[in-house]
Parts: C-alpha cells; structure tokens; sequence
C-alpha cells in the first residue's frame, strides 16, 4: 500500500507527496535532501517547523492519478513548480541522460573532464610546448 501524504509547514505552505515508508521516516528524508540542496519542491518549505499527515491509503497501480489529484485539490508548492513534480521527472528522465551522456562524450572527447586523465592524450600535452 502507497500512503499519499501532506506536509504543512509554520508558513502554511504544502507539499503532497506519495511513498511506502513511514511517514515520519519520510518526512527525515525530505530534511535530508534540503540539507544537501537536491532539488526537490519540498525545500520550499520549512521542514524543521512542520507536520506530516495521511491523506489516503491506494495501491501502487492508482499511486500517480491520487497523487495528482490532492495535487490539484490543494495549494501546494507542487502545483506552482512546473519542473517539481514526479510526473515532470519521469517524463524527461531519458531525455535528460541522453543530455548527461552527450555532454559527458563531448568532455571526455576534448579533454576536458578530469575523471578520464589517464585515457586523454590532451590532458597529458605539455605546456612547455607553448613557451
């Protein structure tokens, strides 16, 4: 089962999200990403004042429209995100490690990313050459 959750914090702005953990175990993973500065919507709020509460309970086959409709039922930080949402994520997920791969190719290509040295002929050219 898939609880579908609402975070409020003291500045009454609201996060909805969805996961099988336990809420509270949840709520310490959302504190965790903000602390690392991942980009989540939930940073928006102040989660070191706020609380967790159970929306609904649903499978995981109906996980996404529940989710989207408390979304759409209240306003919440993930309605005022366009690049926040789950569905945003998963939508351009192969887009975007196409885009990583691609750069990575061209870095690696040119010399230009330090993790490949020992493979890369430009980054072992000498700059006495230049003198």
């Amino acid at each position: 089962m898939v609880s579908i959750y609402l975070i409020e914090d003291c500045n009454a702005l609201q996060y909805v999200g969805s996961t099988h953990k336990k809420l509270q175990y949840r709520l310490t993973q959302h504190k965790y990403d903000k602390k690392r500065n991942r980009n989540t919507t939930s940073k928006l709020l102040d989660l070191n004042n706020s609380e967790i509460w159970l929306l609904e309970k649903c499978n995981d086959s109906n996980r996404k429209e529940k989710e989207q409709l408390w979304i759409n039922k209240i306003n919440c930080v993930n309605q005022n995100n366009s690049k926040g949402h789950k569905l945003y994520s998963y939508k351009n997920k192969k887009y975007d490690k196409k885009n990583y791969k691609l750069k990575s190719e061209y870095q690696v290509s040119w010399g230009g990313n330090i993790k490949y040295y020992y493979n890369n002929s430009l980054l072992k050219i000498s700059l006495d050459i230049f003198k």
